[in-house]
C-alpha cells in the first residue's frame, strides 16, 4: 500500500511531503519511503497566512 503524507507546520512557511510504501504483513508492514518534497511558499503566501493566523488568536 503506497501513502502519501502532507504535513503543514505551525510556522506556516511551506508544506512537506512523503510517499510511503508499506509491505508485507499488514499487522506489521514495513515502510519504504519512495520521494520526499517540501515546498516553500512564496513570501506573499507567508504574510498572508501570518497575517490570517494573527486575526485568528485575537
Amino acid at each position: 500500500m503506497r501513502v502519501l503524507g502532507l504535513m503543514s507546520g505551525t510556522s506556516a512557511d511551506g508544506i512537506d511531503a512523503v510517499l510511503v510504501d508499506f509491505i508485507g504483513d499488514p499487522s506489521k508492514p514495513k515502510e519504504k519511503i519512495v520521494n520526499t518534497y517540501s515546498y516553500e511558499y512564496p513570501s506573499s503566501t507567508r504574510e498572508k497566512n501570518n497575517t490570517s493566523r494573527s486575526r485568528i488568536k485575537n
